[in-house]
């Protein structure tokens, strides 16, 4: 499922929970208790599903829990899928234009409702 990513620009992103730097966020005490409810949400979805949303403002590091969540369940054998909804719209414009966008786009939407973790990311584009 993870190569059936649909990353912006094509380049897929990596971050753990070892990359969070507290020290980039303006409220690092903010940003530090962030992190660790990131990571307690990663241990619990280890044993248990439940939907996930994190909202905020532009830069203050959802994509990057995100994404490390993901990767903590991916390393505990948990299947996982990153969607861009921006590229994923790019996608369905284009697939009336090109065949393999077409195929490609049945495949990831296929996917996407049978893998373990879907982080759907710019939701509100």
């Amino acid at each position: 499922y993870y190569r059936m990513s649909v990353w912006s620009g094509g380049v897929p992103l990596r971050f753990s929970f070892n990359d969070w730097q507290v020290d980039k966020q303006p409220n690092q005490a903010k940003a530090r208790e962030l992190g660790n409810q990131a990571f307690k949400l990663a241990r619990q979805l280890e044993t248990n599903q439940f939907n996930v949303a994190l909202a905020g403002g532009p830069g203050v590091g959802k994509t990057s829990l995100a994404l490390a969540i993901m990767y903590q369940l991916m390393n505990a054998g948990q299947t996982a899928m990153f969607v861009s909804t921006a590229e994923l719209l790019r996608l369905v414009n284009e697939k009336y234009e090109a065949p393999d966008v077409r195929q490609r786009l049945l495949y990831v939407l296929k996917d996407m409702q049978n893998v373990d973790v879907l982080v759907l990311d710019d939701f509100g584009t």
